[in-house]
């Protein structure tokens, strides 16, 4: 049996711009469904009428039974569509707009799992009162009710307020794309305007990197596991400064003329029935709207050490991480553990993979490449390198003062 087209399903059929005569009669015959649920009337052609109604189709809508006549049946039924789905669209509450943008970010746009699953997560810090409420009225002001009661006492982060009022920005501009709403909202409302009342602090920065002792002992205690693949990624993290999602995906024929040739990752998806996967692309994390190959990372001898520990790993893959006689590449999850558990047992203050990538930055600075060497090597522009990776660490202050007594001696 046929499972009946919803106006979820519709309104996704009529997003999509094509002149295929399939889906043309697809969408008329689902105009049809939709027009027949909702009308109880009769529509009928004026066969016997005289004049200018001879032929015409005629019917009656609203409560005081107002004619329609229209000169054939097809434009009898998408005046009649746009009719009802105007007094639909009207009653539709936040919530259920939220859903439609959803599906058509999902089946349109082509977005994957984890963009959905975002979505949801900041929508869910919305109040009942607004999800409930018709999306048609709900105001700036009751925003901004919800913005000072319900959300912003929890001290939510600046990162997390920008992303809630993306969402409902995406919402109402949906909305009115789609005549559920004729208004935005948020267009009255700054962000900017909530930011003191957020939490602002900031990890301190020897939270962020590894020190050069921290990063000594992970390399000791890595070199002592040398058959297992994440303790060898961690090596070459620190020598690279490579992103997580890159490290899994390196294949053995990136390693060319003396480079580390970067130009793929590694993320993980989930299907429509939930279920995770690892994936594979061919673009780096700043690459994914403006593709350009990637980059290239200097080759050094412990880089090439590393690789030669890596590629005595037993079994044939086209990674250069990969278990022993597996050929499908590490996964980043198990990596992030491997490197979290040996830093919780080595005592470090940082645990992830991003503070490899923050040290070896340091460590450029210290031997003199510029700010766009530096972006060059790590992948990013070069105002996020100075913004986010620069830092000021406190371990690095006893140095500083012995140089800068010794530079100042009367």
């Amino acid at each position: 049996m046929e499972k009946d087209i919803t106006i979820s399903d519709l309104m996704l059929l009529l997003d999509c711009d094509t002149d295929s005569p399939g889906l043309r009669d697809m969408i008329n015959k689902a105009k049809r469904e939709y027009v027949n649920e909702r009308h109880t009337r009769s529509i009928s052609q004026m066969v016997n009428a005289s004049g200018y109604k001879h032929g015409k189709w005629k019917t009656y809508v609203g409560d005081k039974r107002k004619e329609v006549i229209k000169n054939t049946e097809d434009e009898m039924y998408g005046f009649l569509f746009d009719y009802y789905f105007a007094l639909d669209s009207r009653n539709k509450t936040l919530s259920e707009a939220f859903s439609l943008l959803e599906e058509n970010k999902r089946d349109c746009l082509g977005r994957s799992m984890n963009t959905i699953k975002e979505d949801i997560r900041y929508f869910g810090f919305l109040s009942d009162h607004l999800k409930n409420k018709p999306l048609s009225e709900i105001s700036d002001e009751d925003i901004e009710r919800w913005l000072q009661k319900d959300y912003l006492p929890n001290k939510p982060k600046k990162a997390a307020l920008k992303k809630v009022f993306q969402l409902l920005n995406q919402i109402f501009s949906y909305g009115i794309r789609k005549k559920l709403c004729f208004d935005n909202p948020m267009k009255y409302i700054s962000s900017a305007d909530y930011y003191s009342s957020c939490d602002l602090t900031k990890k301190p920065n020897e939270q962020k990197s590894f020190s050069r002792d921290e990063l000594d002992r992970l390399e000791q205690d890595a070199l002592k596991d040398k058959k297992n693949p994440r303790a060898l990624m961690s090596l070459l993290a620190k020598e690279t400064g490579m992103r997580l999602g890159e490290l899994p995906a390196l294949h053995k024929e990136d390693i060319i003329d003396g480079f580390i040739h970067v130009h793929r990752q590694q993320l993980l998806g989930t299907d429509k029935e939930g279920h995770e996967y690892y994936y594979e692309v061919a673009y780096t994390r700043d690459e994914r709207l403006h593709p350009h190959d990637g980059r290239y990372i200097p080759l050094s001898e412990k880089c090439a050490q590393i690789l030669t520990l890596a590629a005595a790993i037993p079994g044939e893959s086209l990674y250069v991480f990969h278990d022993p006689g597996n050929a499908e590449m590490v996964s980043k999850t198990s990596y992030v553990k491997n490197l979290s558990n040996r830093c919780k047992r080595l005592g470090t203050a940082a645990t992830n993979n991003h503070a490899f990538r923050i040290a070896f930055n340091s460590r450029l600075i210290e031997q003199g490449f510029s700010a766009s060497d530096r972006a060059l090597i790590l992948g990013h522009e070069v105002q996020t390198n100075e913004e986010h990776y620069s830092l000021t660490d406190q371990r690095r202050l006893s140095g500083i003062k012995d140089r800068f007594l010794s530079n100042n001696v009367k």
